[in-house]
């Protein structure tokens, strides 16, 4: 199953209260979901709010700088907020290599 498959089921699981097969989805979802924007999108759709830390961390941790792109995916506020902990991120290592 694809992970849009998976998450139609968890969604369908959760509306039937069906814990124990919400469990099993989502345990397919979280191997699946590596792209740290489908977590977030997932997390949002979901109220997977335990998702959102480790999607952020890897955003934040990546060697690449954000895209207006990802930020529209993201929404701005979101993303002005990664680009800050970034930017602080990047001005602590300059302070420390000084």
């Amino acid at each position: 199953m694809s992970l849009k498959e998976w998450s139609e089921a968890f969604q369908i699981a959760t509306l039937w209260r069906f814990e124990q097969l919400r469990a099993y989805i989502l345990k397919h979802m979280d191997s699946m979901a590596q792209d740290p924007f489908d977590r977030i999108q997932i997390a949002d759709d979901y109220g997977l709010t335990d998702w959102l830390y480790p999607a952020y961390a890897k955003l934040c941790a990546r060697d690449a700088s954000l895209t207006f792109e990802e930020g529209r995916r993201i929404g701005f506020e979101r993303f002005a907020v990664l680009v800050k902990i970034r930017e602080d991120d990047f001005k602590d290592t300059i302070r420390t290599r000084n």
